[in-house]
């Protein structure tokens, strides 16, 4: 079968489901088990199941989808937009990448969980390219 071939299916069987729902459970994820995934991925890589130019770290794959979701929700006509904490206006001394008041988390379980962890972590205009940055320096849990 050509690769291409075994690349969308490998896509539409294995990531479809390793990403499903990885807004979720995607900021709950501790090094081991990114190293198991990244390991599952070179796997396949090595044996051609997948194109070689497709992405082989699990953790840009997390940031991605909360991304994607976190722009939706800042929608007011979102189902999830009432979760969002109050809008506080800032005084305009740095770009942000949302008005939103950032809120207190206690612990690190609250720090994972979606809400904070977008409010947190999407603090400029260009979005992906920090969550990219941050996930190779492992600043987020």
């Amino acid at each position: 079968m050509p690769e291409s071939k075994l690349h969308v299916i490998f896509v539409a069987l294995i990531v479809s489901r390793i990403c499903y729902a990885l807004s979720a459970w995607g900021g709950f994820l501790n090094s081991q088990q990114i190293n198991r995934i990244n390991a599952f991925f070179r796997k396949v890589r090595q044996f051609r199941l997948c194109s070689p130019t497709s992405e082989c770290d699990i953790s840009v794959y997390p940031r991605m989808a909360d991304s994607k979701l976190f722009n939706h929700i800042q929608s007011q006509s979102h189902c999830l937009s009432y979760l969002l904490p109050p809008v506080k206006h800032h005084l305009g001394l740095r770009p942000r990448g949302h008005s939103f008041a950032l809120p207190i988390c206690p612990n690190n379980l609250c720090k994972c969980s979606f809400i904070p962890l977008c409010l947190f972590c999407f603090f400029c205009d260009q979005c992906l390219i920090c969550i990219v940055q941050h996930v190779r320096l492992s600043l987020v849990c």
